[in-house]
C-alpha cells in the first residue's frame, strides 16, 4: 500500500495530536480521561486516513443507488445529509462544551477540533461532487483536505502541549 502526500499529512497531524493528547492525559489529573478519549479518537482518525473506509462507504452507496436506478436523484438527499451532519456536529460541540465548562481552555479547544474533524470525515463520506471538488483541490503537494487535517490535528496537538505546561 502506497501512502500519498495528503494521507501522510493526515497521519502525521493526527498521530502527533494523539501522542500529545496522551501526554496531556498523563500531565493533568482532572482532565486525564477526556484527554485520553481525544487521543484515542485522533488515533482512529490516523487509521481512517489509511483505511479510507469513508471512500468505500461512499462507493458502496453509489453502486447501490445505481442498482436502484436512482443515482441521478441522489443530490437532494446528499445535501440534506450534509446539512444534517453539520447540524449534528454543531449540536455535539455545544453539548460537549457544556459538559466541559469547568475544564481547561486547551481541553475545550482540542475537543472542538476533534469534533470538527469527525464532522469533516462524515461530510466527506456523503459529499456531493461540488464538495469533493473543494476538498480534493490541490494545494501544493497535498489536497485541500490534507491542509484541513493538518490544521485540525496540529491545533489539537498544540492545545495538548499547552495542557502539559511545557513550552514548544
Amino acid at each position: 500500500m502506497q501512502i500519498n502526500a495528503t494521507q501522510a499529512a493526515g497521519i502525521v497531524a493526527f498521530g502527533v495530536a494523539a501522542l500529545l493528547a496522551f501526554a496531556a492525559a498523563r500531565a493533568t489529573r482532572r482532565d486525564s480521561r477526556a484527554w485520553n478519549v481525544i487521543a484515542a479518537i485522533n488515533l482512529l482518525f490516523a487509521a481512517e486516513v489509511v483505511a479510507m473506509t469513508r471512500h468505500r462507504l461512499s462507493l458502496a452507496a453509489a453502486h447501490w443507488l445505481v442498482e436502484l436506478d436512482d443515482y441521478v436523484g441522489r443530490r437532494a438527499p446528499q445535501l440534506m445529509l450534509i446539512i444534517g451532519l453539520a447540524i449534528l456536529g454543531l449540536y455535539v460541540a455545544v453539548r460537549v462544551l457544556d459538559r466541559l465548562r469547568r475544564s481547561s481552555v486547551p481541553l475545550r479547544g482540542a475537543a472542538m477540533a476533534t469534533i470538527a474533524t469527525a464532522t469533516l470525515f462524515a461530510i466527506e463520506t456523503v459529499s456531493l461532487h461540488q464538495v469533493d471538488g473543494m476538498l480534493y483541490h490541490p494545494v501544493g503537494p497535498v489536497r485541500a483536505i490534507g491542509v484541513l487535517w493538518l490544521a485540525l490535528g496540529l491545533s489539537t496537538a498544540l492545545l495538548a502541549l499547552a495542557a502539559t505546561g511545557r513550552k514548544g
